[in-house]
């Protein structure tokens, strides 16, 4: 097995599944978003980018969920914010590392703009991913509940979470049990 470099993405298509897992989940509405990040604008601090322009050049600040999925274990959804212009564009100024010209977002007007934790979904019924996702359900809650600008994460909690993320980044053959522990061949599980 050999490592591959991939981390949650845009999803390229809403399919009915997607739909129906995130309006249960409270998060409607679902479109695409144009990203055009912007060079003075700082990676993973959307809110403030957004509102200094909204300041700059008028417009309104639109919050919500950045919606990302990893490829058949989970759904994740972050609470983000982008950028309506005055002409009544909505784009994602904000710069990350995902190579896609677009984000899915899912506009709610009543979430808190700060300490909003991240929801999960599993897209599988593998005990690994549900582990996954209590685990980060756990990292959410104590990011959410710090004062102050320190965060402190107990390690056990970062090294488990970091050995499942390694295993969910294993590339294997399609006919090689899947690193998610299902018991399905990958082709029959995460390889869909």
């Amino acid at each position: 097995m050999e490592e591959r470099k991939t981390r949650g993405k845009t999803p390229q298509e809403l399919t009915d599944r997607l739909i129906e897992l995130c309006n249960i989940n409270g998060m409607s509405c679902l479109s695409y978003i144009s990203k055009q990040p912007k060079d003075d604008c700082i990676a993973g601090d959307c809110f403030s980018n957004v509102q200094k322009y909204v300041e700059k050049y008028g417009g309104i600040l639109l919050i919500g969920w950045n919606i990302t999925a990893r490829t058949n274990l989970f759904i994740e959804a972050e609470a983000h914010a982008v950028w309506e212009t005055s002409e009544n564009d909505i784009i994602d100024i904000t710069p990350n590392n995902e190579d896609c010209n677009r984000i899915l977002f899912s506009r709610q007007d009543d979430m808190p703009v700060i300490k909003t934790p991240s929801k999960y979904i599993p897209l599988t019924s593998s005990k690994l991913v549900q582990e996954y996702i209590d685990l980060r359900n756990e990292f959410e809650r104590i990011r959410c509940s710090a004062t102050g600008d320190t965060l402190q994460i107990p390690k056990p909690l970062m090294d488990k979470i970091i050995e499942i993320d390694n295993v969910f980044l294993l590339k294997v053959g399609r006919n090689d049990k899947c690193p998610c522990e299902s018991g399905l061949k990958h082709k029959r599980c995460c390889g869909k």
